[in-house]
């Protein structure tokens, strides 16, 4: 929605990067629903009498759901239509990126959940070990290499022995320049 609206604005970049994944399968709700994050929030606080704080019930039950495979229907079905919707984004990203003539790179970011073997022994990070990104991240990994511009970074941790998280799910330096040269490494042709 960002890159969008940067164009219509009149920004022409020469290359634009996008790093997904966590948010897109964990808080699943959003993009099974095309939404933003904040969406249902944007929603209950223009309806309300007063604008709702953090504490009130229904803005943590509204963060619970988000998280959710909805009723009636079953978790591969649902995380089918999340890969479906994902990789249709990248699809409108890449055809508002013609307009401006501008290079799209997308990497999809390394998760606690895969492929990191360390996550038991790991004290700060989160410990949920039968999630949807078990399904996913094969599959994504399985079809990045047939994608244009697609790279998996989600095998990153793989070797990882240290503690590359400061808390639940947000990487430390090291990680973060890891990941930083992976995609450098993946961009460096059109850098120069």
């Amino acid at each position: 929605m960002l890159f969008t609206s940067l164009i219509f604005e009149g920004h022409k970049p020469d290359i634009a990067v996008f790093f997904d994944g966590l948010n897109d399968y964990w808080f699943g709700q959003m993009l099974y629903h095309n939404q933003s994050f904040y969406s249902f929030y944007f929603r209950k606080s223009y309806f309300s009498p007063q604008p709702p704080s953090m504490e009130e019930l229904w803005f943590k039950d509204s963060l619970q759901a988000l998280f959710k495979t909805p009723a009636g229907i079953s978790e591969k079905d649902y995380s089918d239509r999340l890969m479906e919707n994902f990789f249709e984004n990248i699809d409108n990203i890449r055809k508002a990126a013609t307009m401006t003539n501008t290079k799209t790179y997308f990497f999809c970011q390394p998760v606690p959940f895969y492929k990191y073997p360390n996550q038991v022994n790991d004290h700060v990070v989160f410990r949920d070990s039968n999630t949807r990104f078990n399904y996913i991240y094969p599959i994504l990994e399985k079809k990045a290499p047939t994608v244009e511009n697609f790279t998996f970074l989600g095998d990153i941790l793989e070797n990882e022995k240290g503690h590359p998280f400061v808390d639940g799910f947000h990487y430390g330096p090291k990680v973060h320049k890891n990941i930083v040269n992976r995609m450098i490494d993946v961009m460096q042709k059109d850098l120069h």
